[in-house]
């Protein structure tokens, strides 16, 4: 790994890398933990909505064990495949100031993710819905492996009176 000690300052004045650093590396760690449980919370309860017969302990064993590799694998591809995100100044930037896009990632990928088992389970299992379902899981990973909160935006003619403006 490159340190950021030996990158030139002009390109990391131009935006061009940017070193990691220690909270770099802790933000990704807490993304890859609190990610890694939400996809594992899902992915168990789609597990035993797939399931064509519920037989008790037998099943939930299943589903956890199922929900353990799909979470795991799906969220250190995400990171690994979102890497230029955290990396590049200018596609962080962006990124960071256009959070909205991971909301709607999660939301997406969760409705689509859930209509496709259901398809998936009433079709029989037909090959259709589950590459609709690898999609999905797909948008969803990245999405919550790169969550960014949305920034509130306030309209450009409006802004908080400061106590000097205000009448006496």
């Amino acid at each position: 790994m490159t340190s950021p000690r030996r990158i030139p300052a002009d390109l990391r004045k131009r935006g061009g890398f940017r070193g990691a650093d220690d909270s770099t590396a802790s933000l990704i760690l807490g993304q890859f933990f609190v990610g890694g449980f939400f996809l594992f919370i899902v992915a168990f309860f789609l597990a035993l909505g797939a399931a064509e017969e519920y037989d008790g302990v037998t099943s939930f064993t299943g589903a956890s064990i199922i929900a353990v590799v799909l979470s795991v694998v799906s969220i250190v591809t995400a990171l690994v495949i979102g890497l230029p995100l955290r990396l590049v100044s200018a596609l962080r930037a962006r990124w960071l100031a256009h959070g909205e896009l991971t909301v709607v990632g999660v939301v997406v990928g969760l409705g689509a993710c859930i209509v496709s088992v259901v398809l998936a389970s009433v079709s029989g299992g037909a090959a259709l819905a589950w590459w609709v379902f690898v999609i999905s899981w797909s948008v969803l990973a990245f999405s919550v492996a790169h969550f960014v909160w949305p920034r509130r935006r306030r309209r450009g003619g409006f802004r908080a009176p400061r106590d000097d403006d205000q009448a006496a």
